[in-house]
């Protein structure tokens, strides 16, 4: 195995047995490379190899282990497949980048985002393609300072899809291949050793699936519902009873495309395609929204103005986005002719829903295809003795056909995960470990890139966590209040100031500011503490995954068991904030639609009324308070806090300066916790189990060992004058330790060598170390355990009869294989021609394409300069004759005028070239070319001789004139004499004298005696 670094080769090393690859479909590509040298071996970041086509490269220093032994060192290296290079290049929409505002939103279809991605990776890694790509409609995909990897992982994920990565080819849509047509069982013969149920997706086969659309442009408050009024759809009922689920396919819904056919101004379009009087179709207290599928505008919503809609020419006015900060939207950038736009916030024409339902049946389908049967992954060993023998193979995304008594009998189940271990020498791998699963569990290739760099998010996990948190003190609690008093003098009554209050409930909070942020739509969920971080002038939140869940909206009764699906939800993204203003207080707000599924957020230096935006809530989450020595405080507003007596209900507890906090929703406390007194240790319920120290003595024996490490890491790091001091004493006391240890020993060394055997504890050990005479260094290691003796030195030499005991069954197959590959290249090399032999040749395989064999050859080229073939010879449908070529029994040797038959053709290079073909429905053609010219007979002949053309009728024709010459009778005439014959689609003379110049008309005139035509 080769490892090169720019090219350049630096290592060739031989594989270690546990050697693999492992491909993952959506997951890892790795290759872990085992090996040992005497010498050590410098391997930095982005050495390669290069195995069964594909390159492999180190991504980290980390993913190098050396270990050091008595043989030299033994390297443990982990290399990336080029698809990770993805995590290294960032997306840009264009061939520079733009970083202006809003220049990152892209619509468009999968394929063209990775043209987008494969763009990108070619500005920094040439030679990178999309190989192919399931179509798929246009969406809207935010680029905004995201690696190509991520692009890609979004594409995944919203069209749950999959991809992978041939070379630097890409490939996106499901991977799924045909197997062998072989049956694959566990047993000999079956090509499985072992077969083990690794995972069962806990939920039951769904049989029955109730699907609905979205509620976009439908009236009367109804959602879009399958063809033909069907309420469900239904698969595997018989076979697994029935099992109901209900699924909303929220982005299917009725609507069209149309495209802008002109531009009237800088707001107003035309779209001759809208084939619908919008005025009829809109909706009471719903403004019309156009979005924009690609153009300048491409991902934005623009309301309609009121009232601009003209119905002849199919043209309306476009209202200006007034949230936008950076831009004039239409204006700074805007629509053109062919840009595509959709409508919503109207009911759409029959067509359309029926269009819509139809869609909607199809996806369900396809979804319940997916669902109705058992979901399983099997983990598989193959049988590495039956792949080697047959050449078997198995690649990810194969379809096997498994009979298993997992699987209920048999069936096909996809291959998802590959491990192949590395064989030397170029052998094709024959061991095999395979994962072969009904589903996923995600997009791991991502997940992989995450987990590396977990390590170091480790590290400052304290630091994230006082960021998670703002200080408050008390001026930044009076600043709030003045803010609140300024958005809730609507809601609450005057503030009261009393000294003391006395009541039995306090309550903080207000109804319309009731949601929590969820990880899932559906339970189980788990609700998830967000907190904005603030540092850098911006404002940053992560909530990609996770909804926010409305309490209160739309719940009109009191219910101790509500379902999940009652509440409204909304997917949130990540946020990034504009540039704050230092002397600014700021809202943070939640906005999100009164009609859709995904919000956003928003921060702005004045208030905004729950319903202030037409089509849109904006949820006030908090206030960000004046920036004071580099820092803002974060006062939430959602939720609430109740005061009862002997019990407070809230989700968050703080000091002043965020030192300690304590985390009620994640049971996290954060900070320095000092317990000065309890009730004793035997209370907590959660603690460690010392039963194995009986005594004081123990734990000072635990002691001893801990101050030891202390020691050796002050050592490391620099200690102190005292500590520095302090090790001095207890290395001392360590130094008469060990003198004390070796007087010991020596005294059992004697005792050892004149006892005259080994007892159990004194065997279990044997080392041995000297130096000869000449300077050579020997030494030998000896161990047992309870299940080997372990050996380890440079040579062992036994003068005995040695018996081994019966390999475990593997071992012995692996034995046996091995034996019979030794045959087989023994006898192989037996076979083979010595360089110097005489060259006598039975049988030969050349390259494993050519074959010698019994006066055959047997290939698919022969490229020489001559080949001489005997006389009567067959050369497929051909025989020779003489020096000439034929087939379908014409020989030169005949009569030249013999009767043809179909397909007969003959060359000769003294004769010339003859040839016969009939024609559907009767006649045939005879062409011969010899030293009378050439003469194609049929049902009228041509013949060519000495410059003439010689045939009954000449012809010259095309669709529209054509131009004749022959000698026959006329048609209908009783006069039988044959008549020269000149038919001419000629202009008239009109036509003539519309061309440009003079014209000089004649007379055409015919000479009997001569037949000679002339003009006068």
């Amino acid at each position: 195995m080769k490892i090169t670094r720019k090219g350049t080769q630096v290592a060739d090393v031989f594989a270690g047995a546990a050697s693999y690859t492992l491909e993952e479909i959506n997951g890892a590509r790795i290759a872990y490379l085992e090996f040992a040298a005497l010498e050590p071996v410098e391997l930095t970041v982005n050495d390669a190899i290069e195995y069964e086509g594909e390159t492999y490269y180190i991504r980290h220093r980390e993913d190098v282990t050396k270990e050091e032994t008595s043989l030299g060192f033994t390297y443990r290296v982990k290399f990336y497949h080029e698809m990770y290079r993805l995590h290294d290049v960032v997306a840009f929409m264009y061939k520079e980048p733009d970083f202006r505002k809003n220049m990152n939103k892209y619509n468009g279809t999968a394929r063209q985002v990775l043209d987008i991605v494969v763009r990108s990776m070619n500005r920094v890694h040439p030679g990178w393609s999309l190989a192919d790509c399931i179509e798929t409609k246009a969406a809207t995909f935010d680029l905004k300072d995201k690696t190509c990897a991520e692009v890609v992982s979004d594409l995944v994920a919203h069209y749950d899809s999959e991809f992978y990565v041939d070379g630097r080819a890409i490939y996106f849509g499901r991977r799924e291949v045909d197997g062998s047509g072989l049956t694959y069982r566990q047993g000999p013969g079956g090509g499985f050793r072992s077969v083990t149920l690794s995972a069962v997706d806990e939920t039951p086969p769904i049989t029955r699936l109730y699907a609905y659309g979205s509620d976009k442009n439908m009236t009367g408050g109804e959602y879009l519902q399958l063809p033909g009024g069907k309420k469900f759809l239904e698969k595997n009922t018989e076979k697994y009873g029935i099992v109901e689920y209900v699924k909303q396919f929220d982005s299917i819904y009725p609507h069209g495309e149309f495209k802008v056919t002109a531009r009237v101004d800088a707001f107003t379009l035309q779209a001759s395609g809208i084939d619908f009087d919008l005025t009829a179709q809109l909706i009471d207290g719903v403004e019309p929204v156009v979005t924009f599928q690609d153009g300048g505008l491409a991902g934005y919503d623009l309301n309609i103005v009121k009232g601009t809609w003209d119905a002849k020419k199919k043209q309306f006015r476009l209202a200006k986005n007034e949230q936008e900060e950076a831009l004039k939207v239409p204006g700074d950038i805007h629509f053109a002719v062919g840009d595509t736009f959709t409508l919503t916030g109207i009911k759409m024409p029959k067509a359309y829903v029926d269009k819509a339902s139809e869609e909607l049946r199809v996806a369900a389908q396809k979804w319940l295809d997916g669902k109705c049967e058992n979901q399983m992954r099997l983990a598989v060993t193959c049988d590495e003795v039956l792949f080697a023998a047959e050449g078997r193979r198995v690649v990810c995304g194969e379809m096997l056909y498994v009979t298993d008594r997992l699987l209920a009998g048999s069936r096909k189940i996809r291959v998802t995960s590959v491990k192949k271990y590395i064989e030397n020498d170029g052998e094709t791998p024959y061991r095999y470990e395979l994962v072969l699963s009904d589903f996923l569990d995600g997009n791991r290739f991502m997940q992989d890139v995450r987990d590396l760099k977990d390590e170091s998010k480790r590290l400052k996990a304290r630091q994230n966590e006082l960021e998670r948190y703002a200080r408050r003190q008390w001026r930044d609690v009076k600043e709030t209040q003045e803010e609140i008093k300024k958005d809730f003098s609507d809601k609450f009554k005057e503030s009261i100031n009393p000294v003391t209050v006395e009541t039995m409930q306090l309550i903080v909070g207000h109804e319309q500011l009731q949601f929590v942020f969820v990880n899932s739509r559906t339970q189980p969920q788990t609700v998830v503490s967000l907190y904005p971080q603030i540092a850098g002038g911006k404002v940053r939140l992560s909530a990609a995954g996770l909804y926010l869940k409305h309490m209160t909206m739309g719940i009109k009764t009191l219910s101790s068991a509500r379902d999940a699906k009652a509440y409204r939800y909304w997917a949130m993204p990540n946020y990034t904030s504009p540039m704050l203003d230092k002397d600014k207080v700021y809202r943070l707000y939640a906005r999100v639609p009164v009609g859709g599924e995904a919000g956003t957020f928003v921060v702005s230096d004045s208030k905004r009324e729950l319903s202030s935006e037409a089509g849109y809530y904006h949820l006030l989450m908090g206030y960000i308070g004046r920036e004071v020595d580099g820092n803002r405080s974060w006062g939430r507003t959602y939720g609430f806090t109740e005061v009862l007596p002997g019990q407070i209900t809230t989700e968050l507890i703080q000091d002043p300066n965020a030192r300690l906090v304590i985390d009620l929703v994640n049971g996290r406390i954060t900070g320095p916790v000092h317990i000065t007194a309890g009730s004793g240790y035997n209370n907590l319920s959660d603690k460690p189990d010392l039963s194995g120290f009986q005594t004081k003595a123990d734990f000072q024996i635990e002691a001893d060992k801990i101050h030891g490490e202390v020691g050796q890491v002050n050592t490391k790091l620099g200690g102190t004058q005292q500590q520095l001091e302090s090790l001095q004493t207890w290395s001392q006391g360590q130094v008469q330790s060990i003198l004390n240890r070796q007087n010991t020993a020596d005294d059992k060394i004697y005792r050892l060598q004149t006892a005259g055997f080994l007892t159990t504890a004194q065997g279990n050990a044997l080392y041995a170390s000297a130096e000869l005479a000449d300077g050579t260094k020997i030494a030998s290691y000896i161990t047992q355990s309870p299940t080997a003796i372990n050996m380890i030195s440079r040579n062992i030499n036994i003068d005995a009869s040695v018996t081994f005991g019966n390999f475990k069954e593997d071992n012995a197959q692996k034995l046996a294989a091995v034996n019979r590959r030794v045959g087989n290249a023994e006898s192989a090399i037996s076979q083979k021609q010595g360089k110097n032999d005489v060259f006598d040749i039975n049988r030969a395989r050349l390259n494993g394409q050519t074959v010698i064999e019994k006066g055959y050859i047997k290939t698919s080229l022969i490229n020489t300069k001559a080949i001489q073939i005997s006389d009567g010879t067959s050369l497929g449908g051909f025989y020779i004759e003489g020096n000439n070529i034929s087939a379908k029994g014409w020989k030169w040797l005949n009569d030249a005028n013999q009767a043809l038959t179909q397909g007969a053709i003959s060359l000769s290079p003294q004769k010339g070239f003859v040839a016969c073909q009939y024609f559907p429905g009767g006649g045939a053609v005879k062409t011969r070319v010899d030293a009378s010219g050439l003469i194609i007979e049929g049902a009228h002949s041509t013949r060519v001789i000495d410059g003439k053309i010689i045939t009954d009728e000449f012809e010259i024709v095309n669709k529209y004139a054509n131009c004749s010459v022959k000698v026959a009778r006329i048609e209908n005439d009783p006069d039988w004499h044959p008549y020269v014959q000149l038919c001419l689609d000629i202009p008239h003379k009109n036509h003539v004298n519309k061309m440009y110049g003079s014209h000089n008309y004649h007379n055409v005139l015919w000479d009997e005696k001569t037949k000679l035509l002339c003009w006068e």
